[in-house]
C-alpha cells in the first residue's frame, strides 16, 4: 500500500505504478501468479453476486494476453492511493490513470467498443481531502461488532463500484454507500469510537462529489483499509513532494476543527502536531502526518526544501526524524536548480521505527547529552549513503548519469551525526569542526547572558518608517511624541564592522501589552480620541486615506491599529548591542551604541560587557567556517543566520591579554571602516 499525501495531478503515483508493473513483469513474466492471486482474493468475497462480478472482471482484465492491463488494474485498486486538497488536481490524476489503462489495450474493430474494456471508477482511490487534518482520535478505531460488519459491507460496496460498468448499477451502489455511511457514523458514536461532530463530518463526506474536498483525511474511512484487530490500515510507503507553502501564507487560513468550529489553521496544527513551530512552513507537518500514516517498518520518501536541516523551525522535526526513523538515503542538492517548484531541494528516504504519540517527543535539547542520546536513538551507529550534490562547472556536461554520480560521490554517514540542533551534511573535518569548537566552551548566549532576537516587524513600513526631516517635524510639533521616535537600521544598512544609517526613524509605539498608555484598556473609539489628543501629528499620518486601511488590515499590530505588535524585548534596542544581517555571504557584524531599533531583516543581541571582544570573534574566519556548517545555505554562496545556531557559537577561553589584543584590533578595524576612512590600506593595522 502506497500513499502520496499531496498527489497533485498524480505524477508520483503514476511513476510508482510503472515501476511496480516492471517489477511484476520481471517476477511473473506470463502473469500466472498475479492472476492466481487476484482470483484467490475474489473467492474470499462473501456476497455471491459481488464475487461473480469480481471473477468476471478478472477474466476481462486478463483476456487477450492483456498482461499489463491486468497488472495495472489491480495495482490501482489495491496498492496505490492519493490525496490532494485540490479537486481539479484529483480529476487530472484520475485521467492519467485512465489513459495508462487505455494505452495497453489492443484495438479490434470487430468487437463491441473496439475491444476496449470499460474503465474503473477511482472515486475511493484518489480523493480530494485535507491530508493534514485527521479526526479527533487521529484515525478511526473500528472495534465494535456492528461497526466492523458495516465497515466490511461498505468496503464490498466500494469494491463493486470500482469495476461497475452500468449507470444503474453505479447509482444503486452510490445510494447504498450513503445509507451505510449514515448507519456507520451512528454506530461509531454509540460505541464511543467517534465524537458526534466527527460523525457528522464522516456522513457529509461524499466520495462521488468531485467538486469539493473533505476537511479531514482518514484512510480507514475513505479507502476502507484495515489493519490488525479492526484498526485502520496503515501504508507501507508514503512518497511525494509536499506543497511548499511559507508560514506567512498560513496566517489567514481557517479550517473546521473536530468540534465543528472554524478556527485559524495554525491553532489546529499546534494541537495536532509535535513538530509545530509558529514559523514552520507547511511541508514540516506533512513529514509528521506521513509518519503517522506509515506502519512501523514502512518507508517515507520525500522531495522537499532542505531548509529544515538548519532552520530554527526545523529543530523539532529533526528530533522527530532522529527519534522515530532510520534514514536510508539522503540527497542534498543545495542551491542546484534541479526542481523548479522546490527551493534548495533534497530527497530523504527513511524507515519508520516507532510511533510517536502527541506530547511524547523528547525535548530536542536532551539529545545533546551523550548518555540520553544512546537511550533515545539505539540505532544511532547505523550508517546510510549521503550525496551532497555538486553542480557541473560552467560549460560542463549538463546531462549527468545519476547512478554513476551517486556510486562515485556518495559517502557513508552515521545517524548519530544528525543532531536536532543542526544537520551538517559533510564528511571528515567539515563534520567534526563544529563539535570540536563547541567542546568545553561556553555558548554565546550563556557568555553574554542574552538571547539573539530579530528586529521589529511593523506589518506596514510605509506608515511607521519616516525620514529625518519628518522625524524633526513631528518632534517640533509635539514634545510627547519624542519618546516614540527612534533611529532605525535596516538589514542592508549593516556592514562588516559598521552600520550605515540612511537617516531613517521609526514611530515606535509599543503594544499596550508591553507598555501602558493613556488609551490602554479603553474601547477603540475612545482610545483613538485620547491618542489623537496626545499625538495629533502621528494620528493625522496614521488616520490618512493613504495609510489607515493598510494599518487596520495588517496582521502584525498591537491592541490598536496605531500600535506595533507585542514584543518582549523593546528595552534591548536601547542597550549596546551587536547587529547582524539576516542573509550574508561573509560574517557581517557590527556594534550599535545609538539605541537604534532594527528592521526584521536583521538580528541582534545586547552585550553589556566586552562587545569588541565578542565582535572580533564573530567577524573572524573561524566564525565563517562555523557559519558555513550550521546556517541555511542560499544561492550564490550566501547563508541565512539562524538565531539558535548563532546562540550556540562557542566562545573560546581567553586570557586578559588576549582579550585586550582582540578588543584593540577590533577597535582599529571599526575605525578603519568608518565612512570617512573606509577604503584606506589596512597594512598599517597590524603594526599598530
Amino acid at each position: 500500500r502506497s500513499l502520496d499525501p499531496a498527489c497533485g495531478s498524480g505524477a508520483y503515483p503514476m511513476g510508482l505504478l510503472k515501476k511496480m508493473v516492471r517489477v511484476l513483469t520481471k517476477l511473473d513474466p506470463d502473469n500466472s501468479l498475479w492472476r492466481a492471486r487476484q482470483l484467490a482474493l475474489a473467492e474470499q468475497i462473501d456476497s455471491a453476486p459481488a464475487r461473480e462480478e469480481a471473477l468476471a472482471a478478472i477474466a476481462r482484465a486478463f483476456s487477450r494476453n492483456n498482461d499489463d492491463y491486468g497488472r495495472k488494474l489491480y495495482l490501482i485498486e489495491n496498492s496505490i492511493y492519493g490525496v490532494d486538497i485540490q479537486p481539479l488536481a484529483v480529476q487530472i490524476a484520475k485521467l492519467r490513470f485512465f489513459i495508462t489503462l487505455i494505452v495497453d489495450q489492443p484495438i479490434d474493430p470487430a468487437l463491441p467498443n473496439y475491444g476496449i474494456l470499460p474503465l474503473p471508477n477511482l472515486e475511493t482511490k484518489i480523493v480530494p481531502a485535507n491530508t493534514l487534518l485527521g479526526l479527533q482520535r487521529g484515525q478511526l478505531l473500528l472495534g465494535s461488532d456492528e461497526v466492523r460488519a458495516l465497515e466490511r459491507e461498505l468496503k464490498t460496496v466500494r469494491h463493486r463500484y470500482f469495476t461497475a460498468r452500468r449507470y444503474q448499477d453505479k447509482k444503486a451502489l452510490r445510494r447504498r454507500d450513503r445509507d451505510l455511511c449514515k448507519k456507520l457514523a451512528t454506530a461509531l458514536v454509540e460505541s464511543g469510537e467517534c465524537t458526534p461532530s466527527d460523525a457528522k463530518r464522516l456522513v457529509e463526506w461524499n466520495p462521488y462529489n468531485t467538486n469539493t474536498y473533505a476537511g479531514f483525511f482518514d484512510p480507514g474511512w475513505m479507502f476502507g483499509l484495515e489493519g490488525r484487530d479492526g484498526a485502520p490500515g496503515k501504508f507501507d510507503l508514503v512518497l511525494g513532494n509536499p506543497p511548499y507553502v511559507r508560514q506567512e501564507e498560513l496566517k489567514a487560513v481557517t479550517v473546521r476543527d473536530s468540534a465543528g468550529k472554524n478556527r485559524p489553521l495554525k491553532d489546529v496544527l499546534k494541537e495536532q502536531y509535535e513538530c509545530y513551530t509558529g514559523t514552520a512552513d507547511l511541508y514540516v507537518y506533512f513529514f509528521e502526518r506521513s509518519l503517522q500514516l506509515l506502519r512501523t517498518g514502512g518507508v517515507l520518501s520525500f522531495i522537499t526544501s532542505n531548509k529544515y536541516f538548519r532552520a530554527g523551525y526545523g529543530e523539532k522535526l529533526r528530533a522527530y526524524l532522529l527519534y522515530a526513523t532510520a534514514p536510508r538515503v539522503l540527497l542534498d542538492f543545495g542551491d542546484t536548480d534541479i526542481f523548479t517548484a522546490v527551493a534548495y531541494p533534497c530527497i530523504l528516504v527513511t524507515e519508520k521505527l516507532r510511533d510517536v504519540e502527541k506530547e511524547t517527543l523528547p525535548d530536542p535539547k536532551s539529545f545533546e547529552n551523550a548518555d540520553i542520546f544512546k537511550q533515545l536513538v539505539p540505532h544511532a551507529d547505523r550508517t546510510f549513503p549521503v550525496l551532497a550534490w555538486k553542480p557541473a562547472p560552467a560549460g560542463g556536461e549538463s546531462k549527468v548519469d545519476f547512478p554513476v554520480v551517486f556510486d562515485r560521490d556518495s559517502f557513508a554517514f552515521r545517524q548519530r551525526d544528525l543532531k536536532p540542533s543542526s544537520w551538517t551534511i559533510q564528511q571528515g573535518l567539515g563534520l567534526t569542526l563544529v563539535e570540536t569548537l563547541r567542546a568545553g566552551r561556553q555558548s554565546l548566549t550563556k557568555y553574554v547572558g542574552a538571547r539573539v532576537s530579530r528586529g521589529l516587524t511593523t506589518g506596514y513600513n510605509d506608515a511607521f518608517i519616516i525620514s529625518a526631516d519628518e522625524a524633526k517635524a513631528i518632534c517640533r510639533s509635539e514634545s510627547e511624541t519624542k519618546e516614540f521616535i527612534r533611529p532605525y537600521i535596516r538589514g542592508k544598512d549593516i556592514k562588516r564592522w559598521r552600520s550605515e544609517s540612511d537617516d531613517l526613524f521609526i514611530i515606535q509605539i509599543p503594544s499596550s501589552e508591553n507598555q501602558p498608555h493613556p488609551w490602554s484598556d479603553l474601547p477603540a473609539k475612545e482610545a483613538e480620541k485620547i491618542f489623537k489628543a496626545h499625538h495629533p501629528a502621528v494620528h493625522a499620518r496614521f488616520n490618512s486615506t493613504e495609510h489607515k486601511q493598510s494599518l487596520l488590515d495588517r496582521y502584525d499590530q498591537g491592541n490598536y491599529y496605531w500600535e506595533l505588535r507585542s514584543c518582549q524585548y523593546y528595552g534591548d534596542f536601547t542597550k549596546t548591542k551587536i547587529l547582524s544581517t539576516k542573509i550574508s555571504i561573509q560574517p557581517t557584524f557590527c556594534i550599535d551604541e545609538s539605541g537604534a531599533t532594527l528592521a526584521n531583516t536583521s538580528y541582534f543581541f545586547p552585550t553589556p560587557s566586552e562587545p569588541r571582544f565578542i565582535l572580533s570573534l564573530l567577524n573572524s574566519s573561524v566564525f565563517h567556517a562555523y557559519a558555513r556548517r550550521v546556517f541555511v545555505d542560499k544561492q550564490g554562496g550566501w547563508f541565512e543566520i539562524q538565531p539558535t545556531a548563532l546562540e550556540e557559537f562557542p566562545i573560546p577561553i581567553a586570557t586578559p591579554d588576549q582579550k585586550a589584543l582582540s578588543e584593540a584590533l577590533s577597535g582599529a578595524l571599526i575605525e578603519l571602516h568608518k565612512p570617512e576612512t573606509a577604503g584606506l590600506p589596512e597594512r598599517g593595522l597590524m603594526v599598530t
